[in-house]
C-alpha cells in the first residue's frame, strides 16, 4: 500500500465530508485526502487500497463508503459499487448526498468520459477537460456533485471564471441546494481579488448564525490572506480573529495594516499565499509561492517546511522528509509544529524504497525495510501497513510461514482486515490447507471480504482447491469443471495455471497443458515465469527451464527459482557426463561437486553417482544435509534412496522409520515417502522372489498393493512373483494391466512381454514387443526380451542375433564398441592363437552383459548339436540263473536342432545282461524253460542267461511334445519294437496335464527283457513289451503340490501268455524350504496295481515279470534338490508299507497241451519232491524305501558331467542303479 496526500477531491461526498470533518481523526481525514488525490492522479487501484485501509479502521465510515462507491462506479463494477451503496443508504438514509451518489452510481455509463475529463484537468489540460465534461451533460442532467466538479474546473479558466461563477451561484440559490453548492461558490469567488470582500462579507454573516464549519473556515482564512486588504478592511480582520483568536497568520496579516514597511515584505506576502493555496489543495500554486519565498530568503524555516508538505502531498516522500527535517533544524522552536508531517515523511519514504524494492525484485532487500518499518511504526495503521508489506514480500519468497506468520498478526490487532485476510486466503491455499482456506472465506471476519471486488479472488482461489481436492480424490470430471471456475474467475493466476496444466499431462492432453502454460518473449511477471519453469521441469526440459528462469531479473529471483535454475544447469552437466564411459563419467560426475551448492542440487548429483557405481561418493556428498541439529526431510529421503542403491537396506529402513515419525513432512515429502516405502517393500519383495520365497515375497508387497494398486511399481513388483513362481497367467494379468495403464513405459512393456512368452501367449508378446521396438529401438533388454521370445518358439537363429543385436547396444551405452577393449579385459593368452567364442568374452562389471552372455551360451549349446555319452550299471536282486540280473549298458548318440523346431537325438545303446550261473541246483535247471517234464537225473543244464545287443533310438521334442521311436536291442533273441509320445501341456500356471502312449521293454530279467531258449524244445520265449496309456494331471502353487494318474497295459512277449494290467497313483507333497536355488520337499505317495496273472517265473510261457494280482504302497518320500551357476545335484528317499499278493500259476501259462501232459506225469512222479505242476501264491506285507541321488556339473562350455545313483526296495526284491553321463557340444 501506498501512502498518499492531496486535492480536496471528490464533491460527489462534500456533504458527507462536512458533516464529519470535525468528528473524523486527523489520521483517517489525511488518508480520505490521500484517497482524493490518487483519484485526481487516474490512479483509482491506489485510492481504493487507501480507502479500504480506512474502513478498516472504521468499517462504516460513510465518507470513505461513499468514495469507494464511486470508484467502483468508475471501473464499471456496478454490483460492488451498488452493494457500498446500501451499506452507506443504511447508514445515513437522509442524506442529500448519499442521494447524489447513488444517482452518479446509475449514471456509471459516463464513467469513461468523466475519468478523461479529470486525466486532462490533473494534466494541465483544461479546455479538453472542459470539453470531455460537455459531452457527459449531452446526456442526462448532471448530479450537484458533479456540476460542482465542472465549475470547478471552468474557473480555473480565464475565460471560463464568469462562466462558472455565475452557475455556481444559480446552483447555490436553488430550493433546497446542498451546502457544498453555496461553499464552492464562495470558493471560486475566493480566487478574484474583486470578489473576495463579496467572501468576506458573506461568510461573516454565515458565522453570525452558526459557527463556519471546517471548508468555508478555511475559504475565509484564505481569502482574508490573499486580500489586498487596507485600513477600510480591519473590521473584516477583526471579526475573523475574534472567532478565531489563535490564526497566527491572519494576526500578522492584521497587524501588517498598520505598518506599511511590512507590507512591503514579499516574502511573508509570498508564504501567505503559498499556505492558503496549499490549503486549498492547489498544489502547483502552493509550490510556486513556497520557492519564491525561498528565493528570497533560503533560510525561511517556515517556507522551506511549506514545501516539505506540499511534496509531502505530491507523495515525493524522499524530498519531503528531507525539507521538513531542514526546516526543523533550522527552527527548533516551531519543529514540534512539523514533527507528524516528518515523521509521515520518514515512513512513507522508506515504505515507498522497500515497495520499490519488492517491486524490482529486491526481495531480500524489501523485507529487512518492511520489517525495520513494522518496529519503528509509531501508529497502528502505519505498522499494519508495514506488516501487510513484510507478509506480501515472503510470499513472494516462498517464505510462507512467515507470510502466515505476518497476516495473523495484521488480523488479531485488526480483525477483518481485508487485505490481511485476503493474503492469509492464498497462502493457506498455497500451503494446500484448503480446509482451513474456506473456513476462514465463511468466518464473521470476513464479511467485509465478501462483499468487496476482492472477493473474486477468493472465490478462484476457493475453486482452485476444490479442484485439488478432487485430483487427490480421483474424481477427474469434478477436477476438470472446478478447474475451468477457477480460471473464469482468476485467468492470471500462475499458480492455478500450472496446477491445471498438471491435471491435463495426468489425463494425457499435453497439447492443451502446454496451450495454458506458453508466455510470450515479452513476459515479465515473475510468478508465471517460476511456474512455467516448474511445468518444463515436470517435462525434463531443462533448456527450457533455464531460459525462462535466466529472464528473472538476478535480484528477483527467490531460493525456490535459484535453486531451480541451479538444478537446471546442473542437469545439463549431468546428461553430458552420463553420455561418457562409465569410468569417465564418474570423473566427470565427481567435478561437478562445487556447482551442487543446495540440498536439492546435491541429491541430483549424488544419484547421478550412485548410478554410475559410485555409492559411497554418494553417500558423502548427502551426508551434511542429513547430520546435523535440524535435519530437512528431502534430503534425508534422498540419502534414504541411495543408501537402499548401495544395498544397505537395515539402515534405509531406520530412516523410514524416523520418516514416518516427523509431522513436518509437506505433501510432496509425503509422496516421495511413500515411494521410498514401496521401493523399500519393491526391494524386500525381489530379495525374497530371487530366493524361492514366495510367500514372504507376497507378504511384502501385498499391503502397499492394496492400498495402492495403481501404483505401477508394486504391480510390477506382484507380477514378477507370479511369474518367478511358475503363475505365468496372474503375472500377465498384473503386467498386461500396468502396461495398459502406462503404454509407453518400457519397464511396463518388457515385463507384460516375459510374462506373455512365460504363458505361452506369444502373439501378444510378439505385439507388445513390436511396439517397445518401434519405441525403444536401442535399448538391449528390448532384444533381450525378443531373444527370449525366439528360444520360446524354438528359434535359435533369431534368439541368437537378438542377444547378439542387446549386446552391442549395450557395449555402446558403456562407450565400449565391439572394438573397443578394456585394458582390464585384455587376455592373458594369444588370442589370436585360441579365438574364444563370442559368449565367452563377457567384460567384466555389468551384470545385463553377464546375463546376455549366459543366455547367448544357452542358446548356443542347445542350438549345435551335442554328443552324449552315458554308462549305467543296473543290479536286481533274485535267484541267481532266474530272477537275478546285472544290467550294464553305454549308449553314444548326439542331438542337434531341427531347423529351429524342435531338437531331435539319434543315439545307439550296447547293452549286456547276465542272471547268473545256475550252478547245478537241478531244481532250479528244472524251474527253467520245459525241465519239468524231466525227472531229476534226465534235467538239462540251462545254457548261460546272458545277452548282448545295441538299442537304436530316434527322439524328437518340440516344447511340450516328444516322440521317440527305437528297438530292444538288436543281437537279442527277441528284438521288438518300442517307442511312445508323450504330451505334457501346461494348463495354467499350477496345473500340467500328462498324456502318455508308448510300448516299451519290460526289463526286470533277461528273459523278459531279451528272452531265452528252451533247453528241452530248443524253442525262443520271451521278449516281453508293455504297450500302454497313462493319463495324468499334477498342480504345483509354489506351496503344495499334488498329483494322479491313471494307466492301462497289455503286455506280450514271444511264448509268453498275454497279460493286462491297471495301475494308479496319488501323491501330495510340500515346498518345506524353497528358494530361487534349493528346494526341499516333503509328500505322501499311494500306489496301486494289479494284473491279471502272475507271470514272474521262468518255465515255458511264464514272462520272468513281478506281476502281482494285488499291490499297494504308501510311501513317504522327501526331497532336497540344489540349482548352482554351474552345477545341480540332489538327494531323496522314502520310506513306507506295502503289501503284496500273487495267486498260484501253471508251470506252462501259455500251452494248455503241455500242461495237461505235466500234470497226467504227476502220478508216476510221486516220489519226486521237486516236482510239481504249478508255482504256488503268495501275500505279504513288508516295509519298502528308497534312496537316490544326482548330480551334474557343467566342467566349462565344451563339457557337462552327470551321474545318478538309486537304491530302491519293493516286494520281495531290491534294485540299484548308477549312472554317469558326459555331454559335449559338437563343432566350434
Amino acid at each position: 500500500m501506498r501512502k498518499t496526500v492531496a486535492l480536496a477531491g471528490l464533491l460527489l461526498v462534500s456533504s458527507l465530508s462536512a458533516a464529519w470533518a470535525e468528528t473524523m481523526p486527523d489520521a483517517l481525514n489525511l488518508m480520505l485526502e490521500k484517497a482524493d488525490f490518487w483519484v485526481r492522479r487516474d490512479r483509482p487501484d491506489l485510492a481504493r487500497e487507501t480507502l479500504n485501509a480506512v474502513l478498516t479502521v472504521s468499517p462504516n465510515q460513510p465518507v470513505a463508503l461513499a468514495r469507494l462507491a464511486e470508484i467502483e462506479a468508475d471501473q464499471g463494477h456496478r454490483a460492488e459499487a451498488e452493494a457500498l451503496m446500501r451499506r452507506l443508504s443504511a447508514l445515513r438514509p437522509a442524506s442529500p448526498g448519499v442521494a447524489a451518489e447513488v444517482r452518479a452510481v446509475e449514471a456509471g455509463g459516463r464513467r469513461a468520459t468523466l475519468a478523461d475529463a479529470r486525466r486532462a484537468a490533473q494534466s494541465g489540460d483544461l479546455a479538453g477537460a472542459i470539453a470531455r465534461y460537455k459531452e457527459i451533460f449531452q446526456g442526462p442532467p448532471p448530479t450537484i456533485p458533479l456540476a460542482l466538479e465542472y465549475y470547478q474546473t471552468l474557473a480555473g479558466t480565464e475565460s471560463g471564471w464568469e462562466e462558472a461563477r455565475d452557475g455556481l451561484r444559480e446552483l447555490a440559490e436553488q430550493p433546497g441546494a446542498p451546502a457544498e453548492a453555496r461553499i464552492s461558490y464562495l470558493r471560486v469567488l475566493s480566487y478574484r481579488e474583486a470578489t473576495r470582500r463579496e467572501v468576506l462579507s458573506q461568510l461573516a454573516a454565515m458565522a453570525k448564525s452558526a459557527p463556519l464549519d471546517g471548508e468555508a473556515k478555511k475559504i475565509r482564512h484564505d481569502t482574508l490572506l490573499w486580500l489586498n486588504a487596507g485600513a477600510d478592511d480591519k473590521a473584516a480582520y477583526a471579526q475573523y480573529l475574534a472567532d478565531n483568536p489563535d490564526d497566527g497568520a491572519v494576526r500578522a496579516r492584521y497587524a501588517a495594516l498598520d505598518k506599511p514597511a511590512a507590507r512591503a515584505d514579499n516574502r511573508g506576502v509570498a508564504r501567505a499565499r503559498a499556505y492558503a493555496a496549499l490549503r486549498a489543495e492547489r498544489l502547483d500554486v502552493a509550490e510556486a509561492e513556497f520557492q519564491s519565498a525561498l528565493k528570497e530568503n533560503a533560510a525561511d524555516a517556515e517556507a522551506r517546511a511549506g514545501l516539505g508538505l506540499v511534496r509531502l502531498r505530491q507523495n515525493r516522500f524522499a524530498e519531503a522528509a528531507s525539507l521538513l527535517d531542514g526546516a526543523s533544524k533550522a527552527a527548533p522552536a516551531r519543529a514540534a509544529q512539523w514533527r507528524d508531517a516528518l515523521a509521515s515523511a520518514v515512513f512513507w519514504r522508506d515504505m515507498q524504497a522497500a515497495t520499490e524494492d519488492r517491486d524490482a525484485g529486491r526481495l531480500a532487500s524489501a523485507e529487512d525495510r518492511a520489517q525495520a518499518l513494522e518496529a519503528a511504526a509509531r501508529s497502528p495503521l502505519d505498522r499494519q501497513v508495514a506488516a501487510l508489506l513484510l507478509a506480501d514480500v515472503r510470499v513472494r519468497r516462498d517464505e510462507l510461514a512467515g507470510a502466515e506468520d505476518a497476516y495473523r498478526a495484521v488480523l488479531k490487532a485488526t480483525p477483518g482486515q481485508p487485505t490481511a485476510l485476503s493474503g492469509l486466503f492464498n497462502v493457506l491455499l498455497r500451503q494446500r490447507r484448503d480446509r482451513e482456506a474456506e473456513s476462514l472465506a465463511a468466518s464473521p471476519e470476513a464479511e467485509a471480504l465478501r462483499q468487496s471486488p476482492a472477493y473474486t479472488v477468493l472465490q478462484g482461489g476457493l475453486a482452485h482447491a476444490r479442484a485439488n481436492a478432487a485430483v487427490a480424490a480421483g474424481d477427474v470430471l469434478g477436477a476438470r469443471a472446478a478447474f475451468v471456475q477457477a480460471r473464469q474467475l482468476t485467468p492470471d493466476d500462475a499458480w492455478l495455471r500450472l496446477d491445471y496444466a498438471r491435471f491435463l499431462v495426468a489425463q494425457h492432453d499435453d497439447a492443451a497443458a502446454r496451450s495454458i502454460m506458453a508466455v510470450t518473449p515479452e513476459e515479465t511477471r515473475v510468478d508465471l515465469l517460476h511456474a512455467a519453469a516448474l511445468f518444463q521441469a515436470d517435462r525434463q526440459d531443462w533448456t527450457a527451464v533455464r531460459g525462462l528462469l535466466e529472464r528473472v531479473p538476478a535480484a528477483a529471483l527467490t531460493p525456490a527459482m535459484t535453486a531451480l535454475l541451479e538444478q537446471a544447469t546442473l542437469r545439463r552437466e549431468v546428461t553430458l557426463a552420463q553420455m561418457q564411459p562409465p569410468a569417465e563419467a564418474r570423473v566427470r560426475l565427481l567435478g561437478l561437486r562445487p556447482l551442487a551448492r543446495t540440498a536439492e542440487t546435491r541429491g541430483l548429483l549424488a544419484g547421478a553417482l550412485a548410478d554410475a557405481g559410485d555409492a559411497q561418493a554418494a553417500l558423502s556428498l548427502l551426508q551434511p544435509d542429513v547430520y546435523g541439529a535440524q535435519v530437512k526431510a528431502t534430503p534425508l529421503l534422498q540419502y534414504t534412496a541411495l543408501l537402499m542403491k548401495a544395498d544397505r537396506g537395515a539402515e534405509a529402513a531406520g530412516l523410514l522409520r524416523q520418516l514416518e515419525q516427523r509431522a513436518d513432512l509437506s505433501d510432496t515429502e509425503r509422496q516421495g515417502l511413500a515411494g521410498l516405502k514401496s521401493a523399500m517393500a519393491v526391494r524386500i519383495a525381489d530379495s525374497a522372489r530371487q530366493r524361492g520365497d514366495y510367500a514372504d515375497a507376497y507378504d511384502a508387497i501385498a499391503p502397499l498393493f492394496k492400498a495402492n494398486s495403481g501404483d505401477p511399481a508394486l504391480a510390477q513388483a506382484m507380477g514378477r512373483i507370479y511369474l518367478s513362481a511358475g503363475r505365468p497367467a496372474e503375472a500377465l494379468a498384473l503386467l498386461g494391466g500396468v502396461l495398459a495403464d502406462h503404454p509407453d513405459d518400457l519397464d511396463a512393456q518388457r515385463g507384460a512381454a516375459e510374462a506373455a512368452i512365460a504363458a505361452g501367449e506369444t502373439r501378444q508378446a510378439r505385439r507388445i514387443l513390436a511396439a517397445a521396438v518401434r519405441a525403444h529401438p536401442d535399448d538391449p533388454q528390448v532384444h533381450q526380451a525378443l531373444a527370449l521370445l525366439a528360444r520360446k518358439e524354438d528359434d535359435s537363429g533369431t534368439a541368437l542375433k537378438e542377444l547378439k543385436t542387446a549386446q552391442e547396444l549395450r557395449l555402446a551405452q558403456l562407450g565400449r564398441g565391439p572394438m573397443q577393449v578394456a585394458a582390464a579385459d585384455v587376455p592373458d593368452a594369444n588370442p589370436f592363437r585360441a579365438p574364444a567364442k563370442a559368449s565367452d568374452a563377457v567384460p567384466s562389471g555389468d551384470p545385463l552383459l553377464a546375463t546376455l552372455a549366459a543366455d547367448t551360451a544357452a542358446v548356443e549349446e542347445q542350438s549345435m548339436p551335442r554328443f552324449v555319452a552315458e554308462v549305467e550299471a543296473r543290479l536286481r536282486s533274485g535267484e541267481s540263473g532266474l530272477s537275478r540280473l546285472v544290467a550294464s549298458s553305454a549308449k553314444a548318440g548326439f542331438s542337434m536342432p531341427l531347423f529351429g523346431m524342435g531338437q531331435v537325438q539319434a543315439s545307439l545303446t550296447g547293452v549286456h545282461l547276465d542272471a547268473g550261473d545256475m550252478g547245478s541246483n537241478t531244481d532250479t535247471y528244472r524251474r527253467f524253460g520245459s525241465n519239468m517234464f524231466l525227472t531229476a537225473t534226465q534235467v538239462t543244464k540251462p545254457e548261460a542267461q546272458a545277452a548282448n545287443g545295441a538299442a537304436p533310438e530316434l527322439s524328437y521334442r518340440l516344447d511340450d511334445v516328444a516322440l521317440d521311436v527305437g528297438a530292444t536291442p538288436l543281437g537279442f533273441r527277441v528284438v521288438r519294437p518300442v517307442g511312445g509320445l508323450r504330451w505334457t501341456p501346461q494348463l495354467s500356471d499350477v496345473t500340467q496335464l500328462q498324456l502318455d502312449v508308448s510300448r516299451r521293454a519290460v526289463t526286470d530279467s533277461v528273459l523278459s527283457y531279451a528272452g531265452a531258449r528252451d533247453p528241452v524244445t530248443g524253442q525262443t520265449w520271451g521278449g516281453v513289451t508293455k504297450t500302454a496309456a497313462l493319463a495324468g494331471l499334477a498342480y504345483d502353487d509354489g506351496s503344495l503340490g499334488l498329483y494322479g494318474d491313471v494307466g492301462y497295459g497289455e503286455l506280450r512277449g514271444v511264448h509268453v501268455t498275454a497279460n493286462r494290467e491297471v495301475q494308479a497313483t496319488l501323491g501330495a507333497y510340500m515346498h518345506l524350504a524353497k528358494t530361487s536355488a534349493s528346494d526341499l520337499t516333503l509328500g505322501v505317495n499311494a500306489t496301486g496295481m494289479g494284473y491279471d496273472r502272475n507271470l514272474r517265473y521262468f518255465t515255458y510261457g511264464q514272462g520272468g515279470y513281478f506281476s502281482p494280482q494285488e499291490f499297494y504302497a504308501l510311501t513317504f518320500p522327501v526331497n532336497y534338490t540344489v540349482q548352482g551357476a554351474n552345477f545341480r545335484y540332489s538327494l531323496g528317499g522314502s520310506l513306507g508299507v506295502q503289501h503284496f499278493r500273487e495267486e498260484a500259476t501253471n508251470l506252462f501259462p501259455d500251452d494248455p497241451t503241455s500242461q495237461a501232459a505235466l500234470v497226467a506225469l504227476s502220478a508216476d512222479r510221486v516220489t519226486d519232491s521237486l516236482f510239481r505242476t504249478r508255482f504256488g501264491g503268495q501275500e505279504t506285507t513288508n516295509i519298502g524305501y528308497g534312496l537316490n541321488g544326482a548330480f551334474e556339473y557343467r566342467i566349462n562350455s565344451f563339457l557337462t558331467l552327470g551321474g545318478s545313483l538309486s537304491v530302491k526296495r519293493s516286494a520281495d526284491w531290491t534294485e540299484s542303479t548308477g549312472r554317469i553321463t558326459l555331454k559335449t557340444p559338437l563343432g566350434d
